[in-house]
């Protein structure tokens, strides 16, 4: 998998406002429970990408004479 097409996600830090003691609760939990569902959205991808990686790895041992002879090579 060629990473350099892929666009990298990061997380920005949360925000300082997120933490004065002015701010309102109910503002500081909607923060942290968006920075704690950003955080999960970018463990599901790494996840995913992991997955469709080993799926590819495995594709390729199984067919390797197709991808080097072409079609009459193909094992079901």
């Amino acid at each position: 998998m060629n990473e350099e097409d892929l666009p990298s996600l990061r997380s920005a830090p949360l925000s300082p406002h997120a933490d004065r003691a002015n701010t309102d609760k109910e503002v500081k939990d909607y923060v942290k429970e968006r920075f704690r569902s950003a955080m999960q959205l970018m463990r599901n991808i790494a996840q995913r990408k992991s997955t469709i990686l080993r799926t590819c790895e495995v594709i390729v041992r199984r067919q390797r004479d197709f991808l080097d002879r072409g079609v009459e090579a193909l094992r079901p």
